[in-house]
Order: structure tokens, then C-alpha cells, then sequence
């Protein structure tokens, strides 16, 4: 079985980005990042490689809001 990991939490989400969990809710709803999936009952998460690439585009508006 493949134990790769496959998702980032809410919580790796917060820590790449360097945003409040308020901040990522605030941009979920204006829709600047996708919802992630739910996993499980109490968990969701982010695709890495759709996570990862939606970061490659959006790295200059993070930064801008970090600053």
C-alpha cells in the first residue's frame, strides 16, 4: 500500500501561507482558494498538487498579504 501523503491540512495550509485560519476562511468564501475536500468525518484537506500549483500562481498575492 502507498503511504505517500496525498493531502495538507488546514493547518499546513495556514503554516505555507502564513495566514490566520480567519484569513483562509475570508479567502475560501471570495473564492481566491478552492474549499478543501473532506477527507474523513472531521478532516479536510488540500490535494498537495493542486495546492501546489494553485500556490505557483498566487505566490505574489501571498506575499502581499504577509507584508
Amino acid at each position: 500500500m502507498n503511504n505517500q501523503k496525498r493531502f495538507y491540512s488546514l493547518k499546513e495550509v495556514q503554516e505555507i501561507l502564513n495566514v490566520t485560519d480567519r484569513t483562509l476562511l475570508r479567502w475560501r468564501r471570495q473564492n481566491i482558494i478552492s474549499e478543501p475536500l473532506r477527507i474523513g468525518r472531521k478532516v479536510v484537506g488540500w490535494p498537495i498538487a493542486d495546492f501546489e500549483n494553485w500556490l505557483s500562481n498566487n505566490y505574489a498575492m501571498c506575499q502581499e498579504v504577509n507584508n
